[in-house]
């Protein structure tokens, strides 16, 4: 886990990173790397959902996944990937 430091005391622990790539005008990819646990799920579906292009989604680099697996399952069944 990554922490950051923000203005006063608070720290922010970064467990996650998601990066959009845009690699033609009809195919994206969402590279996802780390640990995806709780909001992360969340914000992953929210992208999905946004996705109107092709979408690769690159899952290489995550260590901990647990509810994202029912949210890929759940896309995959819907023919959301291309």
């Amino acid at each position: 886990m990554k922490q950051l430091r923000r203005a006063g005391a608070e720290i922010l622990t970064v467990t996650s990173k998601i990066h959009r790539q845009v690699v033609r005008e009809d195919r994206v990819i969402l590279r996802a790397s780390g640990r995806i646990t709780g909001d992360d799920v969340n914000t992953l579906r929210t992208l999905l959902e946004q996705e109107s292009s092709a979408l690769t989604l690159d899952l290489k680099d995550v260590r901990l996944v647990d509810e994202a697996v029912k949210l890929l399952a759940m896309h995959e069944a819907k023919a959301h990937f291309r």
